[in-house]
């Protein structure tokens, strides 16, 4: 077995002296640099523009500020995700992507499951913008499809999906919709909100949610749009699990 701890020791030396640091994963690989020479090498090396964001770019106080902010353990996570506290309504916001496969999923039937699709140009070409690199399976569509149909299998019948399409048009109608699904009351407020960062948003939302801190409500939009061949490639893999499970939304 390979000495883990020798690695990591110096490919922390190489980095720490200014060098670059290159390391399998099991999806691909990762460049790890932190002085302005060692990151401009990686940028020249990969032949990348520096006007573009890299969703894997950041640096040691921002990734302390994310671990630091949160639990490690999954199983503590899976028990804070169903501890109950107080009254009222527990909304949780969860990341297909997160659900490594040696994580235990059956807790989830012990909670009301909503899927939140979009069209795959529209969630391709967003996260592009922030991670340029990105490969198919970072984008969770097939994570997504798996995931509904194991709740779908165990739970007996089909999650609550809602097409973002149709909410961004249509939000009174759709989220009245939701709440009779849920059996909960439907309250006007739920149109709006007030502008601004919130605490839940998470430490990454300055990151991956700019326009979050300027909006106060829902605002229309169109599928009308051009994309570049690259999104329109990948979004054609994502085609088969989008269309099963528009088949569902309300």
């Amino acid at each position: 077995m390979p000495n883990f701890e020798e690695i990591g020791l110096d490919l922390y030396n190489v980095v720490s002296d200014g060098g670059i640091g290159i390391f399998r994963t099991d999806v691909g690989y990762a460049i790890i640099g932190q002085t302005t020479v060692a990151i401009e090498k990686i940028f020249k090396l990969k032949n990348r523009s520096y006007s573009k964001p890299c969703g894997c770019f950041g640096s040691w106080e921002m990734f302390k500020e994310i671990i630091n902010s949160q639990e490690l353990d999954w199983k503590k996570v899976i028990e804070n995700c169903l501890r109950e506290e107080g009254h009222g309504i527990c909304y949780q916001k969860h990341m297909v992507q997160h659900m490594l496969p040696n994580f235990d999923r059956e807790w989830m039937l012990n909670t009301i499951n909503c899927f939140l699709i979009r069209k795959p140009e529209e969630v391709i070409s967003s996260f592009l913008k922030k991670w340029p690199d990105a490969q198919f399976e970072d984008f969770g569509f097939n994570n997504q499809i798996d995931l509904f149909n194991f709740i779908k299998n165990k739970a007996g019948e089909a999650p609550i999906v809602i097409d973002a399409f149709d909410l961004a048009n249509n939000p009174e109608k759709k989220l009245k919709k939701l709440c009779r699904k849920l059996k909960i009351d439907w309250d006007t407020n739920m149109l709006q909100w007030k502008s601004g960062l919130k605490p839940y948003d998470g430490v990454w939302a300055t990151h991956w949610y700019p326009s979050v801190k300027s909006s106060t409500s829902f605002k229309k939009t169109t599928n009308k749009k051009n994309y570049p061949k690259t999104v329109l490639n990948f979004a054609n893999q994502a085609r088969k699990a989008y269309s099963e499970l528009v088949k569902y939304k309300i």
